[in-house]
């Protein structure tokens, strides 16, 4: 009995060392991790949240880029639409304007054509009579009519003749010799009347102008310094 269990534990023995020895000799397993993997991870995240704060940048500059823009486009429509108002309003005056004269003409024109029927009808009624003094009696209240006229529109005539010569009223066309003193530079005729447009001068008055010396006799060219007869 004592032999068979000497050989038993020899026998252990053996089986033991041989797995000691076989577990020396086998190649032991382990776990690989990657770290890489992570960081590349941690890496790409981090990429995306630069990322994502470059273009919210990036944007905010676009929006304000683009909200100036709008403004710079609304003002320089706000521009030419002013524009386009004040050149409206500067034709419509010229319009207005244009109108009123048209107007005007056509007032003026209208109280002058009975003074012309005026006139037709005293030359066929001088024809027909051979009657000079019916003549100058129509030609005389024809040129009463119109003087008439002219004044409704506030025209009025200047009184030049004896008067002092004035540059701002007077043309002077001749100089005529004149008896005294007293009347040297005044008007001595007149040959085309002046006319007032209210408080302006329509047209200067043509009138001759005296001119006294010493020595000189009457008037000796026979101008006539009489006023024409009305």
């Amino acid at each position: 009995m004592k032999i068979k269990s000497k050989e038993h534990s020899s026998s252990s023995s053996n089986e033991g060392a041989q797995k000691e020895i076989k577990g020396k000799n086998s190649t032991p397993s382990f776990r690989v991790v990657d770290k890489r993997f992570f960081a590349k991870q941690g890496g790409e995240e981090k990429d995306e949240e630069e990322s994502k704060k470059v273009p919210s940048y990036v944007e905010k500059l676009e929006n304000i880029i683009a909200e100036k823009d709008k403004k710079i486009q609304d003002a320089m429509l706000a521009l030419k639409k002013l524009q386009d108002d004040q050149e409206n309003f500067k034709i419509r005056l010229r319009k207005d304007a244009s109108k009123e004269i048209e107007q005007g003409r056509r007032a003026v024109l209208q109280e002058i054509l009975p003074v012309v029927d005026n006139f037709d009808r005293a030359l066929e009624s001088a024809k027909q009579n051979r009657d000079f003094d019916s003549l100058l009696e129509g030609l005389i209240l024809v040129r009463n009519q119109l003087i008439d006229i002219l004044g409704t529109f506030g025209v009025k005539r200047m009184e030049s003749l004896g008067k002092k010569f004035d540059p701002k009223l007077h043309e002077v066309i001749t100089q005529v010799p004149v008896n005294s003193e007293d009347e040297d530079g005044m008007v001595a005729g007149v040959i085309n009347e002046g006319y007032f447009l209210g408080d302006m001068v329509l047209r200067p008055a043509r009138v001759a102008v005296g001119k006294y010396e010493k020595g000189d006799g009457i008037n000796s060219n026979g101008y006539n310094s009489s006023h024409p007869q009305e």
